[in-house]
């Protein structure tokens, strides 16, 4: 299943005031992602400062694999007013890696928090394991019939077949049994 939190982007320290973002599906949430979809994905970035994110502040993310591979990768520019908050879509390219994946940003540098506009500019980590704030599967539609889905319908078809064996069993003691 498809896990999420709110990220904290940046932390003022002198106040505790925050930057934090988080993630939902546009479509519906899905517990799988093939490889062959485009999914995209809202994010909502919320400015808990004090001052205004001006209109040249961007932060980063970036889509990843467990294996580390970078699939999807972008910027966001964040005007802001203090208290507001902003949705952006992400995504939109095909998912080009199977296995497990992360929705993840780079910590924000800011420049004159306290001031009346402070301004975000995107961390450099770039680390797959970064600030992850949605995480799903993706797999490859054959494999996942072959390996999942296939496996399952066999065990239904068993399932149904020992419930007829035992039950012409059964007629078959009634038959023996009664005169």
């Amino acid at each position: 299943m498809p896990s999420k939190q709110e990220v904290e982007i940046y932390e003022f320290h002198e106040t505790g005031n925050r930057v934090t973002a988080s993630v939902e599906p546009v479509d519906h949430p899905s517990p799988i992602y093939y490889t062959d979809e485009a999914p995209e994905f809202e994010v909502t970035v919320t400015n808990g400062l004090e001052a205004d994110v001006d209109e040249d502040s961007e932060i980063a993310w970036y889509m990843a694999s467990d294996a580390g591979a970078v699939i999807q990768e972008g910027r966001i520019q964040t005007p802001l007013d203090s208290g507001e908050s902003g949705t952006y879509v992400i995504g939109g390219e095909n998912l080009a890696h199977e296995g497990h994946a992360t929705i993840s940003f780079d910590m924000a540098g800011v420049r004159n928090p306290s001031g009346p506009e402070a301004s975000l500019s995107p961390g450099r980590s770039h680390s797959p394991s970064g600030n992850p704030a949605y995480s799903f599967r993706i797999h490859d539609r054959e494999t996942y019939e072959r390996t999942h889905r296939k496996p399952l319908r066999y065990q239904k078809v068993t399932i149904a077949l020992s419930v007829i064996i035992i039950l012409v069993g059964l007629i078959q003691l009634y038959f023996t049994l009664v005169p």
